[in-house]
C-alpha cells in the first residue's frame, strides 16, 4: 500500500478540519461518502436531525469541501483553505454551511472524541511508514442520497454482533455509520463506535475511552498513545 506524503497530508487537514467543524456544533456528524462527483471513501459532514450531507471533503486540490447539495453549488480548494488560520478556514466553511461560527468549541462529547481521536492519530502518521485510514461502517450514497450499511463490523465480534445489545450497554439506537474502523496499511486494526468504545478484533472486553481521556486529563495526544500502544500488544 501507497500513499504520497502530500496525500497523507491532506487526509490529516480533512480530518482535522472536519473533527473540529463538528465538535463546535450539536447535531452534526461525519460519515463516509461514496459516488460523490465520482469520489469514493470522501469524508462528509451530515445533519443527523435531518439525514442531510451539508458538505463533503476530498483530496482534489480545487475540491476541498465541497456543497452536499447534489448540484454542489460552492466548493473551497485546499489553496484557499491552506493560505489562512486554521481559525478562518473553520469560520469560511462555517460561513457556507449556513452556520454560526461559536466563540468556542462545545466540550468534547464522546461522539466528537472519536473525531478527535481519530484526526490525532492520522495526522501523527503524516510522516510515518504506517499509513492509517477510517472509514464509517455505513456510508452515505450520494447517488441514492442514502446510507449503505456495510460488512465491516464482521470482524469485530464485541462491536454489537450485528447491533445488537452486548456487554451491558444500551445499543438498540446504534446504526452502520455510527462505527468507524481504523485501518493501518490496509489491515483493519480496530472499531471506535459513538460511545467512544474501542472494540478489539479478538474477544477482549470493548474499552471505554472517555474516562481514560478524562484520566489523561483530556490530552487527545496522550489519549492516542494509550490505544496504540494497547493494540500494539495484540500484535495486530
Amino acid at each position: 500500500m501507497v500513499q504520497s506524503i502530500g496525500s497523507k497530508t491532506l487526509t490529516g487537514h480533512s480530518w482535522w478540519l472536519a473533527s473540529e467543524i463538528i465538535r463546535r456544533h450539536k447535531g452534526l456528524g461525519l460519515v463516509t461518502c461514496i459516488s460523490t462527483l465520482g469520489l469514493d471513501e470522501t469524508l462528509g459532514i451530515v445533519d443527523r436531525r435531518r439525514g442531510a450531507l451539508l458538505a463533503f471533503l476530498s483530496e482534489v486540490p480545487n475540491r476541498a469541501v465541497v456543497s452536499g447539495d447534489p448540484d454542489a453549488l460552492w466548493a473551497f480548494g485546499w489553496n484557499q483553505l491552506l493560505d489562512v488560520s486554521p481559525k478562518e478556514a473553520v469560520a469560511a466553511v462555517e460561513r457556507k454551511l449556513n452556520i454560526y461560527s461559536p466563540s468556542h468549541a462545545l466540550a468534547t462529547s464522546e461522539e466528537t472524541l472519536v473525531y478527535r481521536l481519530i484526526s490525532r492519530i492520522i495526522c501523527d502518521h503524516v510522516w510515518s511508514a504506517d499509513i492509517w485510514t477510517a472509514v464509517s461502517c455505513g456510508f452515505f450514497d450520494g447517488d441514492s442520497r442514502a446510507l449503505i450499511s456495510t460488512d465491516f463490523l464482521d470482524e469485530f465480534p464485541s462491536a454489537l454482533d450485528k447491533f445488537e445489545s452486548t456487554h451491558g450497554r444500551n445499543t438498540v439506537d446504534a446504526t452502520a455509520e455510527d462505527y468507524w474502523v481504523l485501518s493501518r496499511d490496509g489491515v483493519e486494526v480496530f472499531v471506535l463506535d459513538s460511545d467512544a468504545v474501542l472494540h478489539f478484533r479478538d474477544n477482549r472486553n470493548p474499552m471505554p475511552l472517555m474516562k481514560r481521556f478524562n484520566l489523561f486529563e483530556r490530552k487527545i495526544g496522550v489519549l492516542a498513545e494509550s490505544v496504540l500502544s494497547q493494540i500494539s500488544k495484540t500484535g495486530a
